[in-house]
């Protein structure tokens, strides 16, 4: 018998591989951080000697989750400001990210790579902040240090914020506030070392790759669209374009209604296999042809709806229906949603369904796909991650569904896109790693991490003055419009 270091027993494995097999009563063999085996227990359990066996009986194991959009920097004020509309909103946590502390940037990694981790989710790519934070390398670093400590992976969009320019940032020296107008050019200068010495790291799970918050082009669909920023848009985009092709990395956007079009009109040469573009409503099918030609993939977001209260719709189907690679994303800024990728796995057909009237949109099997190998695509990473084969990295959730919300028993894969809860997942590793096992963190001090961050929260209230975004007003407890 071969001896290995994990055997996963005796689940369904769902393996999203190309042939898409649900193998019941199989099991995951694990050695060395990789994938190597997948089949039925009986015969892996007379082959392999595990050093460690994970009993998986009446739990289905699959992928680790990807979730291709979020931003970092908002998890310590979730709920502060919440019934403001999206613009002051968005003020507010910008204020918030662009005067705090090094250590306030890692402590909100820990608290939402602890949340990522225990929900499934073991790679995603976010921002750093609502709109990216480059103008100081040592935040970048905070939080890709906080990733590695819980253990997932991460793609970490960085670069310059929104307009105008120069922008004014806090600096934290010996406890006093230094406060600093930056360029954007000095940004990009900052980001590009960022760039380069973090991603040559060998010993991190974390990479960066460049980031903006919007092309800037006129656009109606745009919320923050201002007409005064237009002429930032050839040199943002001309440094966007400079760090991509010097250090090999990706490009992380918002983009509205007309912005693939723009892109294209313009030769701006930002779209590609190394851009993901994030919400995307309302493209039209023009749109949907230039994303597919160029190969460029695009992150959907069902939640983002209350936050923009948008009218328009990604068109999903109409994407995938061109060969376009369209992952999910939970859109994770506070405000009203988690990191709980499963959240959208169970909205995203709803949303389309309803707005199309087609009941057959977004079957089950293709939301999985969205949450697991095609998100892996969309980050290039398919190759390691995504799906349950031999010689891919370990990266491994084993989801529960041995409850009553989930029985009966049968229909795995239907049960985990309609019923499971991110609080089913009961195990996770990362290549080959345990995380979590039964529930319990393994990685880090759960509660260690759970009250720092609230220290830091209560901090950062009381520094900034947010207690008047925190009161109750007078509508609170009632339904009436006005």
């Amino acid at each position: 018998m071969t001896p290995i270091d994990i055997l996963i027993d005796g689940g369904t494995v769902v393996t999203m591989d190309p042939q898409r097999r649900v193998l019941e009563n199989s099991s995951v063999a694990v050695k060395d951080g990789r994938i190597l085996a997948v089949g039925p227990s009986d015969a892996l359990k007379a082959r392999y000697r595990p050093a460690k066996t994970i009993d998986a009986r009446r739990k289905a194991i699959m992928p680790g989750l990807v979730d291709i959009h979020g931003h970092a920097g908002t998890a310590l004020i979730k709920q502060i400001g919440e019934r403001l509309p999206s613009a002051p909103w968005r003020d507010t946590v910008d204020f918030v990210a662009h005067h705090t502390s090094a250590e306030w940037w890692h402590v909100d990694s820990l608290l939402s790579s602890l949340e990522k981790m225990k929900a499934g989710t073991t790679t995603s790519l976010y921002m750093l902040g609502s709109a990216p934070r480059g103008d100081n390398p040592e935040y970048a670093y905070e939080n890709a240090k906080g990733v590695d400590k819980v253990g997932i992976r991460s793609v970490c969009g960085i670069g310059p914020s929104r307009p105008p320019w120069p922008h004014e940032y806090t600096y934290w020296e010996n406890g006093a506030r230094v406060q600093k107008k930056v360029t954007m050019e000095e940004t990009f200068e900052k980001t590009e070392e960022a760039i380069a010495t973090w991603n040559a790291r060998n010993d991190s799970r974390v990479k960066l790759w460049i980031s903006v918050s919007r092309l800037l082009n006129e656009n109606p669909n745009d919320p923050v669209y201002d007409p005064a920023n237009a002429k930032y848009i050839r040199p943002q985009a001309e440094g966007v374009r400079r760090i991509m092709e010097k250090y090999g990395v990706g490009f992380h956007v918002h983009a509205y209604g007309t912005a693939a079009k723009f892109i294209e009109k313009e030769q701006l040469g930002l779209l590609g296999k190394n851009t993901v573009l994030a919400h995307g409503w309302p493209f039209d099918m023009e749109s949907v042809e230039i994303i597919a030609r160029t190969g460029t993939h695009v992150a959907h977001c069902p939640r983002a709806h209350r936050v923009y209260l948008n009218k328009g719709r990604l068109p999903v189907p109409e994407l995938i229906d061109a060969g376009v690679a369209v992952g999910l994303g939970s859109d994770f800024c506070g405000m009203d949603r988690s990191w709980n990728l499963w959240e959208d796995i169970y909205l995203a057909p709803r949303l389309h369904r309803r707005i199309k009237h087609d009941s057959h949109l977004l079957p089950v099997g293709k939301v999985l796909e969205m949450a697991t190998i095609d998100g892996a695509r969309a980050l290039g990473m398919d190759d390691r991650i995504g799906s349950l084969e031999t010689g891919k990295d370990a990266d491994i959730i084993v989801v529960n569904l041995f409850t009553p919300h989930a029985a009966p028993f049968f229909m795995e894969t239907q049960r985990l896109a309609y019923f499971a809860r991110g609080s089913d997942v009961d195990t996770v590793m990362v290549q080959g790693e345990i995380l979590m096992e039964d529930r319990k963190v393994l990685s880090v001090d759960e509660e260690e991490i759970l009250d720092w961050a609230d220290e830091e929260a209560r901090q950062t209230v009381s520094v900034f003055g947010l207690e008047p975004l925190m009161e109750i007003n007078d509508r609170y407890w009632k339904h009436e419009s006005f």
